[in-house]
């Protein structure tokens, strides 16, 4: 009996721990690139350890590049950043205490990710 206890309350300790390192959700909206997972490492990686937020991507734009034709006739290239938008709400009981949105840029993917990140740890939400 002892033994099953002790059993219970290891499986209890690694699930607490494990979701500790998550914001409670993080989702996207279907048809996105951009997976949910990848922030969720993104979000582990740096130090998010929040556990009343609720965080839905919903936006996806890669980098563009956007070709002009200058006044003396040469070829302007410029690269526009990508971005990620999602909106973070922060639970409390299960209900609704708050709602912000925020975004990443970046050039790349990762880049991305990290900027988004970055952006959720930065948010001051009591």
């Amino acid at each position: 009996m002892r033994q099953i206890n002790i059993f219970s309350l290891y499986i209890l300790f690694l699930f607490l721990i494990q979701s500790a390192a998550y914001p409670q959700t993080v989702s996207s909206v279907n048809g996105l690139k951009i997976s949910a997972e990848a922030l969720k490492a993104e979000l582990s990686a740096a130090g998010e350890t929040r556990r009343d937020l609720d965080i839905l991507i919903y936006g996806y734009t890669p980098d563009t590049e956007a070709y002009t034709l200058a006044p003396d006739e040469t070829l302007v290239v410029t690269i526009r950043p990508g971005e990620i938008r999602a909106l973070v709400r922060k639970m409390s009981n299960g209900e609704l205490k708050k709602a912000i949105f925020v975004s990443g840029q970046g050039t790349d993917e990762q880049s991305m990710l990290k900027s988004l990140a970055e952006a959720i740890i930065r948010l001051n939400i009591e």
